[in-house]
C-alpha cells in the first residue's frame, strides 16, 4: 500500500471514531437520544412537585432522558421530540417513567407513546406528546390542570425539570427532587420573531434556563391557584450559534398547552373540563 494512502486512511479513522462513539452507545448500538435534550440550569430544588417525572432509558437508568408531568395516574404530558423517529415496540420498551414521589412504585414501563400528528422537527411545531404508562403512578395531591387562557407580557412562570443543573456536571446522577427556576414571559417580538406558531418563550437572564435533559418538563404559573400548566419545555435558540446551558440572552421556548386541550382529551379519554380549573 502506498505510504501516503496508509497515513491518510489512519487519519480518517482517527477523526471518525469519536463521532461514531458519540452517536451510538457501545453496549448495544442504540443511538444516544438522551444526549441532546434539556435540563434546568442554576435552578432551585423543589420539595412539593410530586407530579414531575423523569423519563429514563433502561440503558442509562441513573440519568433523565426527558422530563414530564403526570396529568393522571396513567398519562404523562411531555414533548414529541423526545421520541422523534422512535416507533418500534423494542424502542418503546427500552424506557421507563420514574417518579420519586409515587406511593406504589417508582418505575412504570411505557405502554404507548402518542406524538402529535402535526409535529415537525424542522419547524419545532406541535412539539407535544402523551405517554400512556403500564403501571399507575399514584402521587399525593391533585393532578395538575392546564390553564385554558392566553397569558400576557410579564406573566410569572416556574420552569420545572429533573436532572443535572449544569452542562459542566459529570452527568452521572439525577437529583431526587425536581429543579425549577422563576422566569417572566416575553412576547414573540422579544423572542426574536421565531417561526414557531405553537410556542411561547422567555429570554434567559442571570444564567437561569434550560440545559441538557429537561425537555418535556412543565412550565407553570407561579401566581395562579394550584399553579396550572402553561406550557411544556421544548427547545433553546442561541442566536449567535452558541448554546451553553443558561446563557444570558438566549431564548427558551415552550409549547403552549392550552391550544391542545381537545387533543389531550382525545388521547387520554379525560373529559376536557377535568383537564382545566373552572
Amino acid at each position: 500500500m502506498n505510504p501516503f494512502f496508509k497515513i491518510f486512511s489512519v487519519l480518517i479513522i482517527y477523526l471518525l471514531i469519536p463521532q461514531l462513539l458519540h452517536a451510538f452507545d457501545n453496549s448495544n448500538g442504540v443511538k444516544k437520544l438522551y444526549s441532546v435534550h434539556k435540563r434546568i440550569h442554576n435552578g432551585v430544588h423543589g420539595e412539593n412537585l410530586n407530579h414531575i417525572v423523569s423519563i429514563r432509558s433502561n440503558n442509562k437508568p441513573e440519568l433523565t432522558f426527558c422530563s414530564g408531568t403526570l396529568i393522571s395516574d396513567k398519562y404523562v404530558l411531555t414533548v414529541a421530540h423526545c421520541f422523534d423517529g422512535m416507533g418500534s415496540h423494542s424502542e418503546v420498551e427500552s424506557f421507563v417513567v420514574h417518579s420519586t414521589h409515587s406511593q406504589n412504585t417508582n418505575n412504570s414501563k411505557i405502554e404507548k407513546i402518542m406524538n402529535h400528528e402535526g409535529y415537525s422537527s424542522l419547524l419545532k411545531a406541535n412539539d407535544i406528546s402523551i405517554i400512556k404508562i403500564k403501571d399507575p403512578l399514584i402521587v399525593q395531591g391533585e393532578y395538575p390542570k392546564i390553564y385554558p387562557s392566553m397569558i400576557h407580557e410579564g406573566f410569572n412562570l416556574l420552569v420545572v425539570g429533573m436532572g443535572i443543573e449544569s452542562d459542566t456536571n459529570d452527568g452521572k446522577h439525577t437529583p431526587s427532587n425536581p429543579v425549577y427556576i422563576e422566569v417572566s414571559y416575553s412576547d414573540r417580538q422579544k423572542c426574536k420573531n421565531s417561526d414557531c406558531e405553537t410556542c411561547l418563550c422567555y429570554t434567559i437572564k442571570d444564567g437561569m434556563g434550560l440545559c441538557n435533559g429537561d425537555s418535556g418538563g412543565p412550565v407553570v404559573s407561579k401566581d395562579l391557584y394550584m399553579n396550572p400548566i402553561i406550557g411544556i419545555s421544548s427547545f433553546t435558540l442561541g442566536f449567535d450559534g452558541v448554546y451553553p446551558c443558561g446563557r444570558t440572552g438566549n431564548v427558551d421556548f415552550f409549547t403552549r398547552a392550552a391550544i391542545y386541550l381537545d387533543w389531550i382529551s382525545e388521547k387520554t379519554n379525560i373529559p376536557k373540563n377535568m383537564l382545566t380549573y373552572d
